[in-house]
Parts: C-alpha cells; sequence; structure tokens
C-alpha cells in the first residue's frame, strides 16, 4: 500500500506540469481564435462602411430591392395628422411584416394598387438614415391586369427590401414614401403557430352558407394529416360563423376577418378587384403559417388525396425526404362526382351519415386544369393562385405523379351531376372515403349535439344558387366581384349575414 501511495505522490509533479502545459495551449488556441475574430469584424465593418448597393450586389437577390441612393434629407417627412382620401393614385397597404428569410432579414408589404399606377417613386426609408427601393411584383402574373381578369382596375402586390441591418425601433422605424405622401408602417406580431405538421389555407369565404360542406371540409382533411386551419372570411352566414368558432375553440382554426377595402370620392376597389384581393390574404396566410412544414393552398370543394389510402401527410413527408430541393408540389386537377345528391333546404339532421361520398367518381387528369399547391413554407416567397409565384434560391416546384396523388374538385357545377362524361372518362372510387366516413360522422356528430337545438335543420340550396349564378356573370366585366352581387345577397336577411368588419382587429389598412 505504501508504495502505491508514494507512486502516486511521485507523479503530481508531472500531472501540474501536463496540466500547465494544456493550459497554455488553450491560451494560445484562444488568443488566435480571438485575433482572427478581430480580424474577420474589422473586414465586415470595412463592408458595411461601403454603398448599400455594392453590398446588395455582391450578396444579394433580385428581390432584395436596393439603395435609392438619395439623402434622408431630401425625403418626404411623415406627416401623422394627415388622413389621405383615396384616389385612383392611392396605395393600399394590407399588412406588413418582418421576416426572417434565407438571405437575411426581409421587409415585406402587401399592398393593392390600380395597375396603371406608377410607383416608381415607391421608397422605404429606415431608422431616418437610409433609404431603400423595394423590389415590387404582381403576385398573379407578369402583366397586369392578370390575363384571368383583364376588367380587374385593382390588383394585388409585394413589396420586398431586404435590411442589412436591424433597425434601432422596431416599431417606428419604417417610413413609406409615394407620391409625395409618407405614411409610418403599422407592424403586427406574425402570429406563428409553430411546430405545426401540416396546415391549410383558404381564400376568403364571401356569402358563404354552406355549414355542411364546412364541416366535410374540415374533418377529412384533418384525417389527411391537416393540423390547423387557417379560415379568411368577408361574409359567412351565422350557422357556418358558429361551425367556424367551434374548431376554433378546439384550437384547429384560426379566424381571420378579411375586411372590405377603403373607398374614395369616385373610387370603390371592391367592385374592381378579383374576389377580394385573394392573392394578398394567400400571402398572408403563407407568412402566417411559417410555423408548419408543409401548406396546402385549396378551395373548400378541393381534396387532394392518395389513391394507395395512405394519409398525405406521410405521402408529402416521404417525398420531402426524397428530394430535399423541393419546395412546392402541385396537385393535378380532376373533377369529382358525388354518387348521390346532398341534401337540399330542410332535413333531419340526424340522418345525415355523408352517403355522397361513397362510390364517387373522378375524371381524368387535366393538364390546364386548375391545379393547386403543397408547400414547405420556408422555401417558398411568393405564392399566387394556383402555382409557386418564387421560390427562395435553391429550391424547386414538382408536380405529383398523377396516379399516386389526385386533386378531387367537387364544384357545384357538375359534382351533383346525374349523369357525368362518357364513363370511358371516369373511374369509381369506392374505397377514397371508405375509411374517412366513420371520421367525418363522428365529427358531424358531435356538432350536431353542441349547435342543433331542432332536430330538423336547414341548409341554404336556393341561395347558394342565387349566389353562383350572380357571380357567374363576372366574365361579362372580366372581373370577379363579390361586392357586385352584395344587392342580391342582402334581401335574405333571415340568414343572419356575419360580417368581418363587425369584428375587431388591429390590423388597419393604410392608404398612402
Amino acid at each position: 500500500m505504501q508504495r502505491g501511495r508514494r507512486a502516486i505522490t511521485l507523479s503530481v509533479p508531472r500531472i501540474r506540469l501536463f496540466l500547465r502545459f494544456t493550459v497554455g495551449v488553450l491560451v494560445v488556441s484562444l488568443s488566435i481564435t480571438a485575433l482572427l475574430l478581430s480580424v474577420t469584424l474589422f473586414l465586415l465593418r470595412g463592408r458595411s462602411s461601403q454603398p448599400s448597393r455594392n453590398l446588395r450586389n455582391s450578396a444579394g437577390s433580385e428581390e432584395d430591392g436596393f439603395s435609392c441612393n438619395l439623402h434622408v434629407s431630401n425625403s418626404v417627412r411623415f406627416e401623422p395628422s394627415v388622413v389621405r382620401n383615396l384616389t385612383s393614385k392611392s396605395l393600399i397597404i394590407v399588412r406588413s411584416v418582418l421576416l426572417l428569410q434565407p438571405g437575411g432579414l426581409y421587409l415585406k408589404t402587401l399592398f393593392l394598387k390600380k395597375c396603371e399606377t406608377n410607383i416608381s417613386s415607391m421608397t422605404l426609408q429606415i431608422d431616418f438614415n437610409e433609404i431603400l427601393c423595394p423590389m415590387v411584383r404582381h403576385i398573379e402574373s407578369d402583366k397586369c391586369p392578370w390575363d384571368w381578369a383583364p376588367g380587374c382596375a385593382w390588383s394585388s402586390f409585394i413589396a420586398t427590401a431586404r435590411l442589412d441591418s436591424i433597425p434601432n425601433h422596431i416599431l417606428a422605424s419604417f417610413q413609406l414614401n409615394f407620391n409625395s405622401h409618407a405614411i409610418r408602417l403599422h407592424f403586427e406580431p406574425s402570429h406563428n403557430i409553430e411546430n405545426l405538421p401540416f396546415a391549410l389555407c383558404t381564400q376568403p369565404l364571401y356569402w358563404y352558407v354552406d355549414w355542411l360542406q364546412l364541416i366535410e371540409f374540415i374533418e377529412i382533411w384533418t384525417s389527411q394529416g391537416i393540423n390547423h386551419f387557417f379560415f379568411y372570411f368577408y361574409t359567412v352566414s351565422q350557422l357556418v360563423m358558429d361551425v367556424l368558432q367551434y374548431y376554433d375553440a378546439k384550437g384547429t382554426v384560426t379566424l381571420i376577418p378579411w375586411r372590405s377595402f377603403p373607398v374614395g370620392e369616385n373610387e370603390n376597389p371592391n367592385k374592381n378587384v378579383y374576389r377580394l384581393a385573394h392573392s394578398l390574404a394567400n400571402n398572408d396566410c403563407l407568412w402566417r403559417s411559417r410555423g408548419a412544414s408543409f401548406v396546402a393552398f385549396v378551395d373548400l370543394d378541393e381534396y387532394i388525396l392518395t389513391t394507395s389510402g395512405v394519409p398525405l401527410i406521410a405521402y408529402i413527408e416521404r417525398k420531402a425526404e426524397l428530394c430535399p430541393k423541393c419546395g412546392s408540389f402541385t396537385a393535378i386537377h380532376r373533377k369529382m362526382y358525388y354518387s348521390s345528391l346532398r341534401p337540399r333546404n330542410d332535413f333531419r339532421w340526424r340522418d345525415v351519415g355523408f352517403q355522397w361520398l361513397a362510390n364517387i367518381r373522378y375524371g381524368l387528369p387535366e393538364a390546364n386544369g386548375p391545379h393547386k399547391q403543397i408547400v414547405r413554407p420556408e422555401t417558398v416567397s411568393v405564392i399566387s393562385t394556383h402555382s409557386t409565384r418564387k421560390s427562395f434560391p435553391g429550391y424547386i416546384d414538382v408536380n405529383l405523379n398523377s396516379s399516386e396523388v389526385i386533386l378531387l374538385h367537387a364544384s357545384y357545377k357538375w359534382s351533383e351531376t346525374s349523369y357525368p362524361p362518357s364513363p370511358n372518362n371516369v373511374t369509381i372510387a369506392p374505397h377514397f372515403f371508405a375509411d374517412i366516413l366513420p371520421v367525418v360522422n363522428r365529427g358531424y356528430r358531435e356538432i350536431g349535439q353542441l349547435l342543433f337545438k331542432n332536430e330538423t335543420v336547414r341548409t341554404e340550396r336556393m341561395l347558394q344558387m342565387k349566389v353562383a349564378k350572380c357571380i357567374s356573370r363576372w366574365r361579362l366585366k372580366k372581373c370577379k366581384s363579390v361586392d357586385v352581387c352584395k344587392a342580391a345577397v342582402a334581401s335574405a336577411s333571415e340568414i343572419g349575414w356575419v360580417h368581418a368588419e363587425s369584428f375587431s382587429t388591429n390590423e388597419e389598412y393604410q392608404v398612402v
């Protein structure tokens, strides 16, 4: 034992020497690291002292915006007391956000303007000491007006600028200058809901009364892996709102009021914009859903299903794993036909079993049809109605194999047709909703027991057809404006319309 102790005692000086050597090496390493860091910071400071244009040209992309090379002293001064009247030259700012995206910190602004309005004078002033010219993009296409709706004078745009530094006071640091006027941009929280595997965005609901379709839609998509829905609404029936608020209380729905746009003495954008500027709502939803892994952009009469019966979320996750550069997945359009008529007018709610979903039929894939998207939100910069308008560098859009995944579109125009096209062009699919029907029925009955005070309920089929007929005339004016049908629908006072304007919100439109 003593020999052992003596051996340990003799080794202590060596251990101390080794420790001193190790500490010395660490000190030298840290000193070298600190020196390299100092040099790097010095070089970065040197680069940041160069004109912003040079910095952006070396590291930016086409949508970063650029330094306008204007002196702040010559810029427009903000006038907080002035209330602007809407004119044909105005911009309507719908929402502004700061987003940390690939490439840096970006300021993005969604706005409405007339196609003819020249926006070359638009600038963004930051911290009263820097002026940027944002990159402005028409959301739907390279042309304005949009080819699909050439009669719409007002259209949707997005302005983007990359910031080289974080402003000192974010909520009071951004001034938008335009046509010798200036406003201080309002910013609202990003509203991100984190850790969502699969979210869904809808376009604004207007004169919408089909509460039964709404339940069907939410329950079917939930069975495919959707765990959060973003619903934008303009005008809906009271019963539709009751259903939406039921799901909102469960935490699966976020309700966003989509209010009418400001009007002027001689200007009313609501009568001259396509479907309430739904493109702005789509991109607003893209921002709100940034906490999701995947986001589907569809209408309430559309379903995307796998032909194998595998839940859509599992299929998309696998596709993304096999293709890391795939940012957007396009589902090819097919017409869907119910196997029987849906309930009309008055009926006993307990008698409903969604029988029309059994043995549904669907048509051939339509290469030029109205396709819909599932996207990874962190890869998409701008989204349009039927495609990704702009992806971030390094990401691509792909079409999903139409033999593996189909977009079923149950439009009122054909979904209840007794005699669809040639049988050779239609496939009967008894298995599509076989496993989903019990889920849909269970959700429906839970809602029925809570909301329906009477055994008999009603679907406003006649009103639905009236609204559809009114809106279908949009091609005469070449602009699908929902405001045109306001007078035709307002007479149905028994519906108890719920308007977006009746909901308080901090997100006010700004006019400049």
